[in-house]
């Protein structure tokens, strides 16, 4: 069975804390955000959980955890090709969400 890790709006979090300290892409805002995490799934590069709780449709969404749907050895290979996503997957920082 899958692992869910963080919700989007955690992973959106994260990565805005990323962003202060390396400045390779510029910010997105939350919305953009989302739209690319749809997007990833629409692609079947990740998962995302079901959400069966009664918040707003934009809550509940943000509310899904996020899972990677790709094998671990080909996602470390291109992490290794596109040093952000490295960053992003191997931070040794502490995720103070």
């Amino acid at each position: 069975k899958d692992k869910y890790l963080l919700s989007i709006s955690q992973f959106h979090h994260y990565y805005k804390k990323l962003l202060k300290t390396d400045k390779i892409v510029s910010s997105l805002s939350k919305t953009e955000f989302v739209e690319i995490i749809s997007n990833l799934e629409s692609l079947s590069l990740i998962n995302l959980s079901n959400n069966n709780n009664n918040n707003t449709n934009v809550t509940k969404y943000c509310s899904r955890h996020i899972s990677s749907a790709v094998n671990s050895k080909e996602l470390a290979k291109l992490s290794d090709e596109i040093p952000f996503l490295k960053k992003i997957l191997y931070n040794n920082d502490k995720l103070d969400l």
